[in-house]
């Protein structure tokens, strides 16, 4: 009722038709406008859209209002179109062409899809935590990062791929729910991952290797999700699994921590996506009788700004060798690709329960950074096979059996004296 485009002006609402019966927000329910801001309404003195932009940064960052200010922007953004439809009305005659904020964020998306996308991804579990040593004076630099992450990551390259799920997918043994589970998970990676890479790439040592317009995946993975589940695809990826919020959670720790290490996970996802990933797209198309490729379906593995895939990998290997990192960032930034690998694996896994390939999901992200994942392929004790070689024991006499009994008895007791002295 205050702001009228980006001046200092205020609107005569008598101007708008919606106002003209008075404020057509004030008949509303607790259910629809859940106001729970302790204290005055934080934008009572906004005179400008400025202001109003500034007061909703500010909420934005406190991540118990932001559920309550997407539904407030939500009820607004709805009130609004009823009213234009009763009113008969396409233009509004205040904000012409269009309401200044439906477009208002910093990486020009609609308020409300920024607020749910806050919403989805700020409460998550703790991330784990690489530690990143600096850098000695004078400490020798790397040449051929590109070769070192490699080679540090082969083991880790080699376990993804042999993830049940991605086996199966490489077969074409992928069905249409799968696949939307799949998809689903990487919107919300590539989500993430993106807006921080766009937020740290400039001031970052890596700003040589982001490339927005030729890589970014969001694009094409919103026209996959749509193709497959119309305009109800935003509902279902309000649902976010567990593994996927530990990937999201590392890369929000990873960008406002060490930035520097998201190299690691560009270097993952985006040379898998133009080399193996190419592999994927061609099964799934078959598998899914998605017709000739271009079309919606596989638009996330389409790079049309890409001529030659080879040609675009040698040049980001080449630039990722150009950065000469120290040897202890290079290590690090190495052991941050192989856990990247590892949250990879996890989404994998969870795919492989969707897929109906196992009964439970086993995730390996609660162990320490880097550890292998603690399993048995037969399913029994790994020290079971130990007892087969020692030799069958006689059976004792009652004499030896007294004997047992009472060295039994001995060191019990020593055990028990040794923690009290110790006390």
């Amino acid at each position: 009722r205050r702001v009228h485009g980006g001046c200092n002006s205020r609107m005569d609402v008598s101007r708008c038709p919606a106002f003209s019966q008075g404020c057509p927000f004030k008949e509303h329910s607790k259910e629809e406008v859940p106001i729970t801001f302790s204290g005055p309404c934080p934008f009572k003195d906004s005179k400008s859209v400025e202001e109003i932009r500034e007061g909703l940064s500010a909420l934005a960052c406190d991540n118990e209002k932001i559920e309550s200010l997407l539904k407030v922007v939500c009820f607004i953004h709805e009130r609004s179109s009823e009213l234009r439809t009763q009113l008969g009305t396409e233009v509004c005659p205040i904000f012409s062409p269009s309401c200044p904020f439906k477009t208002m964020t910093s990486n020009g998306l609609p308020l409300t899809h920024e607020l749910e996308h806050r919403a989805l991804v700020l409460p998550l579990p703790v991330p784990v935590n690489i530690e990143v040593d600096q850098p000695h004076e004078n400490e020798e630099k790397v040449a051929g990062l590109s070769k070192i992450l490699k080679e540090g990551t082969r083991k880790s390259h080699k376990e993804a791929e042999n993830v049940h799920f991605i086996r199966e997918f490489i077969k074409g043994n992928i069905d249409r729910t799968s696949y939307i589970e799949f998809l689903l998970r990487l919107y919300h990676v590539y989500r993430v991952m993106e807006s921080e890479a766009n937020s740290c790439a400039n001031s970052s040592v890596w700003a040589t290797l982001h490339f927005p317009t030729e890589l970014s995946r969001i694009e094409g993975l919103e026209k996959d999700l749509e193709y497959f589940l119309g305009d109800a695809w935003r509902e279902r990826a309000k649902e976010i699994t567990p593994a996927t919020k530990s990937y999201l959670s590392q890369l929000q720790h990873c960008a406002q921590n060490t930035p520097t290490l998201m190299i690691a996970h560009l270097y993952t996802r985006y040379l898998g996506d133009l080399s193996g990933g190419q592999t994927l797209k061609r099964a799934v198309r078959k598998a899914l009788n998605l017709g000739k490729e271009g079309t919606n379906g596989t638009c996330f593995y389409d790079f049309p700004l890409i001529d030659n895939h080879n040609q675009f990998k040698n040049r980001y290997r080449t630039l990722l060798d150009d950065l000469e990192v120290p040897t202890t960032v290079a290590d690090q930034i190495v052991d941050e690709a192989n856990l990247a690998f590892t949250l990879n694996m996890d989404l994998f896994r969870e795919l492989d329960q969707v897929a109906g390939f196992v009964s439970t999901t086993n995730t390996t992200t609660s162990l320490p950074a880097l550890h292998p994942p603690i399993t048995s392929a037969s399913g029994t004790c790994p020290f079971a096979s130990l007892t087969k070689k020692l030799p069958k024991a006689a059976p004792q006499t009652a004499a030896q059996q007294g004997k047992s009994h009472t060295l039994i008895v001995a060191g019990m007791f020593a055990v028990l004296l040794l923690a009290l002295l110790a006390a």
